[in-house]
């Protein structure tokens, strides 16, 4: 049985127009994969615990990269968990990735890409400063 508290936040006026929300996701699952339906948009997600493994349509899995970016989608996504979560997100409004990002959203299309291969290392290290606040 999951255990999972979903929370999402709206973001301040001043970047609704980049951003869609906020989110995060805590708690531990059973370890079943669980699809995650495409609303159209590209999502920065950080994984402050265990990583998921995305199940691909051949049946094979691969491990999901901890801090990433993910693209839109044509069909549900299917992920599993591996342990403990916790999991924190920003929705990019459709109309604002390619620009935020400066990467066509045609190469994003059906991909959960590494954070450092789209933005760079300085971004990427976002993962790092998150996990020292959480140990705070």
């Amino acid at each position: 049985m999951a255990e999972l508290d979903y929370r999402q936040w709206e973001p301040a006026p001043a970047h609704a127009d980049v951003v869609r929300c906020l989110w995060s996701l805590r708690g531990r699952a059973d370890g079943e994969p669980q699809p995650i339906v495409s609303d159209g948009c590209v999502e920065i997600v950080i994984n402050l615990a265990d990583a998921f493994e995305q199940v691909l349509d051949s049946g094979k899995t691969w491990r999901q990269p901890l801090a990433m970016i993910v693209g839109p989608t044509a069909k549900p996504t299917i992920v599993r968990p591996t342990g403990a979560i916790d999991i924190v997100g920003i929705r990019i409004q459709p109309w604002a990735a390619a620009s935020l990002l400066g990467v066509s959203i045609a190469t994003l299309r059906d991909k959960c890409v590494a954070l450092e291969k789209v933005v760079g290392p300085p971004l990427a290290a976002l993962r790092l400063r998150l996990l020292d606040c959480a140990e705070d």
